[in-house]
């Protein structure tokens, strides 16, 4: 079950990159952690992403105070990374729940990975999204990042 809105003016999409690679998402600029208390921050996979059995994608966000301009994008120590691992017949997982794996499965198949905004976050976000060797090729699909308003 879906929860939380998307909020639009704090969401971006990023295609994935290649197998045995890594790419970021644009930084949203939410401020910090005081506004934002009691929300997440959530990357949606489509469930067309043709994950390699056995293999993984790894997720952690990652903050900085200007963007990256002077304050280079840094993992954000609060926030465990979390792996999603592809299953028989090269597929995103079809069950998972947050409190054991860090993710679950929505109704129409995508994979919605969320985190707490945590106390110490700076001005900007962003999430750093790595793609395992033998993964499978899915660099024309996109993963959403953004905030969850409740």
């Amino acid at each position: 079950m879906e929860k939380g809105l998307k909020d639009v003016n704090l969401l971006t999409t990023t295609n994935f990159p290649a197998a045995a690679a890594s790419n970021q998402s644009a930084g949203l600029e939410i401020g910090g952690d005081e506004f934002f208390k009691g929300n997440e921050l959530f990357v949606d996979i489509p469930a067309s992403v043709g994950l390699a059995e056995n293999t993984d994608i790894d997720i952690h966000i990652e903050h900085s105070a200007d963007n990256g301009a002077l304050d280079a994008f840094a993992d954000v120590p609060q926030l465990a990374p979390v792996k999603i691992t592809g299953i028989v017949g090269d597929a995103l997982p079809t069950s998972g729940t947050y409190g054991e794996n860090g993710y679950e499965v929505l109704d129409d198949g995508t994979v919605r990975v969320v985190f707490p905004v945590p106390r110490g976050l700076k001005a900007f976000v962003r999430v750093d999204v790595t793609v395992e060797t033998g993964a499978g090729d899915f660099i024309t699909l996109s993963y959403e990042f953004g905030l969850l308003v409740y």
